[in-house]
């Protein structure tokens, strides 16, 4: 099953595209995308939007990984 994850707000009142904060070392995007692979998913889609280019730099990790997403080109 394929996981979908919507990663596009830009967190204006935040300062930063929300999919880029950090929490526990982590961006969101990529915990969001850990977990859906983690649950089952695949494949993991990502819908980018504000800071595209950095969202995708902060999951290219994973999709290095055969679990992982496909990075946004």
């Amino acid at each position: 099953m394929a996981g979908l994850l919507l990663a596009a707000g830009a967190g204006r009142r935040m300062g930063r595209a929300k999919a880029l904060v950090e929490l526990g070392g982590e961006t969101l995007a990529a915990r969001g995308v850990r977990l859906l692979a983690a649950g089952g998913c695949a494949p993991v889609l990502i819908v980018v939007g504000a800071a595209a280019d950095q969202v995708g730099a902060a999951v290219a990790d994973l999709a290095a990984e055969d679990r992982g997403p496909t990075a946004p080109t």
